[in-house]
C-alpha cells in the first residue's frame, strides 16, 4: 500500500519466529510467531502467505490454523516435488516453503525482510520391516545317566519364529503413509510369513525345524549353563544363516513391492527397481 499524503511509513521491523522450521510429511508443524518491532505499535491485522517454487510437482499447498492471528502454525503439512518427477532420486526427500506474514499498521502494510524457510520432508526410510528370526527357548530338564546329570532340551518351550514387524517413521495422517506402510511394506510381511512363488524367505526361521533337527539332540554333562551356551550358539548360527539366506533375496523383495507400491497415488518418491 503507498501511504498518502497523511501518512509516513514509519520504521517497522517484522520477523518470523522461528525463521526455519521442519516438519514430516502430515505432522502439524510448530507454532510461528510475528514480532513487529517497535512492541508499542497499534497492529491492525496479519495476513500469512507462503509461496512454493515454480513447476513444483504434486499441487504444494499451506493451511494455515490462524491465518489472520500474530501466531499461527501449519496444519498437516504437505510434501511437494521439486523437480517435478515421480523418481527420489531426482526429487530427494525434502522440500522447502517460503513463509511470509503481511502486517498492517496505521493502513500501511509491511513484511518481513527475511521470509521463514519451511522444509516438508519424509524420514529415509520413511517405514521399515524387520524380518523374521528365532527366538525364545526350549525348555531344558535333568535326569540320570550313570551316575551323571545329564542336561537336556525337552520341548519346543517358548521357541518360535517371531513375525515380521512394521516400523512406520511417518504419521498416518500423511499422504504417503497408504503407499509406503500399506502397501509397500504390507508386501514384505506378506512375502516374509505366506510367501510368493518366486521366493522363499517364508520358509527361512523356522523354529520347529531347528528344533527337531538340531535342538533336541544338545545335552550336557558338565552344567545347565554348558547347555544353555550350546542353545544359543545353534539358535544365533541358525539366525545367521538364514538372515545370509534372505539378503540374496532383498533386491528382488524390493522389485516386487515397488511394483505394488508404485501403483498407488500419489506418484512421487517412487525408486526403479531392474
Amino acid at each position: 500500500m503507498v501511504a498518502n499524503k497523511n501518512q509516513v511509513k514509519q520504521t517497522i521491523q517484522v520477523d518470523i519466529i522461528p525463521l526455519t522450521m521442519s516438519t514430516i510429511d502430515g505432522n502439524d508443524s510448530q507454532p510461528f510467531e510475528v514480532k513487529v518491532t517497535p512492541a508499542n505499535v497499534n497492529v491492525e491485522s496479519y495476513n500469512w502467505m507462503w509461496k512454493a517454487p515454480q513447476k513444483s510437482g504434486n499441487s504444494p499447498q499451506v493451511h494455515f490454523a490462524t491465518p489472520n492471528k500474530q501466531d499461527t502454525l501449519i496444519k498437516k503439512a504437505h510434501w511437494f516435488a521439486y523437480p517435478d518427477s515421480r523418481l527420489q532420486k531426482i526429487t530427494g526427500w525434502d522440500c522447502e516453503y517460503t513463509i511470509d506474514c503481511e502486517v498492517t499498521i496505521d493502513g500501511i502494510k509491511y513484511r518481513t525482510s527475511t521470509p521463514a524457510t519451511f522444509h516438508v520432508y519424509l524420514p529415509d526410510p520413511p517405514a521399515v520391516t524387520s524380518w523374521p528370526r528365532i527366538e525364545g527357548f526350549p525348555t531344558i530338564a535333568t535326569r540320570q545317566e550313570d551316575d551323571f546329570t545329564e542336561w537336556y532340551v525337552s520341548s519346543l518351550g517358548t521357541l518360535k519364529r517371531r513375525s515380521p514387524q512394521v516400523t512406520s517413521y511417518i504419521p498416518i495422517t500423511s499422504q504417503f503413509y497408504d503407499k509406503v506402510v500399506t502397501v509397500h511394506e504390507g508386501h514384505h510381511v506378506i512375502q516374509h510369513t505366506t510367501g510368493v512363488q518366486t521366493l522363499t524367505s517364508h520358509t527361512l526361521w523356522d523354529a520347529t525345524q531347528l528344533f527337531h533337527n538340531t535342538l533336541k539332540s544338545l545335552k550336557s554333562t558338565v552344567s545347565e549353563a554348558d547347555l544353555k551356551r550350546q542353545i544359543n550358539n545353534a539358535i544365533a548360527t541358525q539366525n545367521a544363516l538364514d538372515n545370509n539366506l534372505a539378503q540374496m533375496e532383498s533386491r528382488a523383495r524390493e522389485k516386487e513391492a515397488f511394483s505394488k507400491s508404485n501403483q498407488v497415488p500419489p506418484h512421487y518418491l517412487e525408486f526403479n527397481v531392474l
